[in-house]
């Protein structure tokens, strides 16, 4: 099985959360951000998923769009969608993880999940820093779900 995940990632989070993916997914695994995916022929791989983080509770335009653009390929591969985000209560997760995705996207992807968040507010912006703190979140905080992650993994590697 070969696999292609696409991913944003602005201060480093998902890129970690990315390599505790790769290495639990089974097969040939490559990681790439969105950016550098728009050349890469989809058809070449059998699963592909898609993830990011979420800000200011949607996940960036860049992967949105390409998810958008690929939709018809995407849903002949297995494909799974994941986010990070700060949010602790599981419906507001929930919320953000299917509105970060084109509604036929979300429906036919076979997993699903939030990994969590990392904070490390000395990489974040002014303006960052004043809508988490508006969110209560004043402090660094490392809650990334490897739990999450290997259910991800495990339910990918099922199919």
């Amino acid at each position: 099985m070969k696999s292609l995940i696409v991913y944003t990632s602005k201060h480093g989070s998902t890129k970690k959360a990315v390599q505790l993916l790769v290495d639990r997914l089974e097969g040939e695994v490559a990681a790439v951000k969105v950016e550098d995916a728009w050349g890469i022929d989809l058809h070449s791989y059998d699963r592909v998923i898609l993830g990011g983080p979420i800000y200011n509770g949607q996940i960036s335009m860049e992967l949105s769009s390409y998810a958008v653009c690929h939709l018809h390929t995407l849903m002949e591969r297995q494909v799974g969608l994941f986010i990070l985000a700060a949010a602790e209560d599981v419906f507001t997760l929930e919320r953000e993880l299917e509105d970060a995705f084109p509604d036929p996207l979300y429906a036919y992807a076979s997993a699903k999940e939030a990994f969590g968040y990392e904070l490390q507010l000395d990489q974040l912006s002014a303006l960052e820093k004043m809508i988490l703190e508006a969110n209560g979140i004043s402090r660094n905080a490392s809650k990334l779900s490897v739990s999450g992650i290997e259910h991800f993994a495990e339910t990918l590697n099922k199919k």
